[in-house]
């Protein structure tokens, strides 16, 4: 995991920590699904922040669940799928 900005959730609302990690995860699973298991190590927060503050900017967000490496892909997290998403995993290789 890259990044200098890392968010501090101590006096953020439940709703807003569980979009920023819906977010992690939209991100996380792009990576996966461009190039492999290994790049979702190259998820940077920066990124994951930009594409939360301009959720309202996205039409057609789909939810969908994916595998979280993290968990031994034994749980299953909420995310998104967009082609801005995938942009984002883009940068994040960058």
């Amino acid at each position: 995991m890259l990044g200098h900005l890392k968010p501090t959730f101590c006096k953020s609302s439940k709703s807003s920590k569980e979009n920023y990690w819906e977010f992690y995860c939209s991100v996380c699973a792009s990576l996966r699904k461009q190039h492999d298991l290994a790049s979702s190590f190259l998820l940077n927060n920066e990124i994951t922040l930009i594409l939360s503050a301009f959720q309202d900017d996205f039409e057609d967000l789909k939810d969908i669940k994916t595998a979280c490496p993290a968990k031994a892909f034994l749980a299953k997290n909420y995310a998104f799928a967009h082609p801005a998403i995938d942009v984002a995993g883009h940068l994040s290789v960058v």
